[in-house]
């Protein structure tokens, strides 16, 4: 009876101890050392979507991966382990991915090229919108070592690579999509020898029982055998326009001449508020409109500013070339130069100076943001109008001197008309006195001519 007992507590006590190892062994690993499986890198995409007039942020992504755990059920009938080893991301300076503590910090730089939405090909890129011509992106290949792992077993091996929530203003994860994605290492028997025949990548933790061994080689196919294969992961960046405009109205407003706007951006207010990065002081904003990077210098100008000094090398000319013209030029394709302002410049508060019937419009700034945009007092009547179908809401106010705009947080494009009136009476009396004394002068002088003529003709007729 004793013997019963302690062949029972042996048989427990082995089937205890193989399903803690078996997990953790993938399978106990009976095929030898050098029959095992190994693999080199797996890489996949980093995208940021943003509007097609954005310019890319200097913004990082930040990620892990780690193994995963089991999955008792397998997928689609093959074993599922958990991820053996410890893969490690690699650093590559082209695509500006660096390592710090083991996870890959992968940077978005203004430079960064672009590609139009149009143009996704088979990336499988989560957009905004159905609009193919709205958006574009910009992508950073991130690339996994599996250097030194073996994989014992026929099946699939599981890992999770996780991104940090994006901290930067106007960044976030695409709507509706996860932060965590799995990969998955398919490895199988090849006449007795184990070879790695897939990796790839799918949204989320969740596993959904597809085939999918049938398509090995490609992890780029979408809406095929397995749907939740991805090519990468997508942020959005999103943001807004901001645009104003300078109308004169009167009979003594002057249309030629200008008047000095600033506009400065501010953070959000609140105490949980996000804040713009220093490293984001770069950041660019395209600038368009009807203006001119050196305004004309006009007398009636030079007049209105008898605050700005006249020394040469701080004249009314010279801050007004240099308030307009102090933007980036970049050119692009050798044909288009574009026109930029930076976040610092508009942190500090960006001079511009247009006259009437000219605007300024300044895109692609990141959502959130506050703004406030002033224009110097004139001996105008002013006016300050924003648009009802635009981002300015609840936030917003406007001056009750009506010559300035605050919007502690811009949700949506926003556009403000700035409206300066001078009307004056014109005299007419001395014109009135002037025709009258005309009058009479000429009266006068057509009597001293009647006088004369009938006096000469009576000497005649005597």
């Amino acid at each position: 009876m004793k013997t019963k007992k302690l062949a029972a507590s042996v048989a427990s006590a082995m089937m205890l101890t193989t399903m803690v190892i078996a997990p953790l062994t993938a399978g106990a690993g009976n095929y030898p050392d050098d029959k095992q499986a190994t693999s080199s890198i797996f890489e996949f995409d980093k995208y940021l979507v943003l509007d097609s007039d954005a310019v890319v942020p200097n913004v990082t992504s930040t990620f892990s991966i780690a193994p995963g755990g089991v999955l008792a059920d397998g997928v689609n009938g093959i074993v599922c382990y958990a991820g053996v080893g410890k893969p490690v991301f690699l650093a590559d300076e082209d695509q500006k991915v660096t390592l710090s503590e083991g996870k890959a910090v992968v940077a978005f730089t203004n430079e960064d090229t672009t590609t139009p939405e149009a143009s996704v090909g088979t990336k499988t890129v989560a957009f905004k919108t159905t609009d193919t011509a709205d958006e574009k992106f910009a992508a950073k290949t991130i690339t996994v070592s599996f250097a030194g792992i073996k994989f014992p077993e026929p099946g699939f091996y599981r890992y999770i690579i996780t991104e940090e929530d994006p901290t930067d203003i106007g960044v976030s994860i695409a709507d509706g999509h996860s932060n965590e994605y799995t990969l998955f290492v398919a490895v199988q028997d090849n006449d007795g020898t184990l070879e790695v025949v897939n990796k790839y990548i799918q949204e989320g933790t969740d596993v959904v029982l597809n085939d999918i061994l049938d398509e090995q080689d490609n992890t780029t196919v979408i809406g095929k055998t397995n749907a939740n294969k991805k090519t990468g992961m997508t942020n959005w960046y999103t943001t807004h326009d901001l645009a104003f405009s300078k109308t004169v109205e009167g009979n003594q407003g002057s249309k030629d001449k200008y008047f000095k706007f600033t506009i400065q951006l501010t953070n959000p207010a609140g105490e949980n508020a996000p804040v713009m990065a220093a490293a984001r002081a770069n950041d660019r904003f395209l600038v368009s409109g009807s203006f001119e990077q050196v305004p004309e210098i006009n007398a009636a100008t030079n007049l209105d500013y008898k605050d700005v000094p006249t020394e040469p090398e701080n004249n009314t000319a010279t801050v007004m070339a240099l308030a307009n013209s102090a933007l980036i030029n970049v050119v692009v394709d050798e044909t288009t130069t574009n026109t930029y302002v930076t976040y610092s410049q508009l942190a500090a508060g960006k001079v511009f100076y247009i006259h009437s019937g000219q605007n300024i419009e300044i895109k692609g700034i990141p959502d959130g943001l506050g703004y406030v945009i002033t224009e110097v007092p004139e001996d105008y009547t002013p006016s300050a109008v924003v648009s009802s179908a635009t981002g300015f809401d609840s936030n917003g106010v406007v001056s009750e001197a009506k010559n300035s705009v605050t919007d502690t947080a811009l949700t949506a494009d926003a556009s403000v008309t700035f409206t300066n009136t001078k009307d004056g009476t014109i005299p007419t009396g001395v014109l009135t006195t002037v025709a009258a004394s005309v009058g009479i002068v000429a009266i006068g002088l057509a009597g001293i001519i009647f006088g004369f003529v009938n006096n000469r003709k009576k000497s005649e007729e005597e």
